[in-house]
């Protein structure tokens, strides 16, 4: 939920302080870095399948070939700046060295985690499906063409650092990518109630954590 709190790092605060407890500083900073990566590398490996409707959606697989274990230290480096240069500011040791001294990256590429965020990226798609299905019967929209839209657009909702949560972006994205096939009142509405059961999900998911977390504190 601290997505949506205007700044966009709380939530990578939330969890770096959560996994420092469990793990060492670099670990919990690296994975809370990376983990956005996998999942814009998965909504992009989702968007690809579009090259079958234009050869440029075929650029969209290149993100993947950062994530191999040869490449993925600058990858980190790169997210850690654009995040206001949390090395500095967390006082961590930041070069290559420590990097494979403090990180053991067992497998060549992460295909175990990177098919977990395109499982995540997939339910968020059924979501807005069973929304779009719930106010537009007429179902004669390509599913897969929704699909590559849906995940790009939400790429693009991830990315965009002012958008809280991608709240906006996200929205924008899909109704100017899809509004000619659909009408635009009809994603609108479904896009709204997409949000807010997303939201309400997120909510219902994290109120144990959030009731121990005030528990600890009483």
């Amino acid at each position: 939920i601290l997505k949506y709190v205007p700044g966009g790092i709380w939530h990578f605060v939330e969890r770096f302080n959560f996994l420092k407890k469990i793990s060492n500083p670099q670990i919990a900073l690296y994975s809370t870095l990376i983990e956005p990566y996998f999942m814009l590398s998965g909504a992009f490996l989702l968007a690809w399948l579009g090259v079958i409707f234009s050869p440029l959606y075929f650029f969209l697989i290149l993100p993947l070939v950062f994530l191999n274990r040869k490449l993925i230290y600058p990858v980190l480096t790169r997210l850690g700046s654009l995040k206001g240069n949390v090395f500095e500011v967390l006082r961590l040791a930041n070069s290559k060295d420590q990097f494979e001294k403090r990180i053991n990256i067992i497998s060549f590429f992460p295909a175990r985690a990177l098919l977990l965020e395109i499982g995540f990226v997939l339910s968020k798609f059924i979501g807005f499906y069973i929304c779009l299905n719930t106010f537009y019967t007429n179902n004669t929209f390509n599913i897969l063409f929704l699909l590559v839209i849906f995940s790009l657009s939400w790429s693009l909702g991830l990315v965009v650092p002012t958008a809280p949560g991608g709240v906006g972006v996200f929205e924008a994205c899909l109704l100017f990518l899809f509004g000619r096939n659909i009408p635009q009142n009809t994603i609108l509405v479904s896009l709204i109630y997409f949000r807010v059961i997303s939201t309400s999900a997120d909510l219902f998911l994290s109120f144990p954590f959030l009731i121990k977390k005030l528990y600890k504190r009483i």
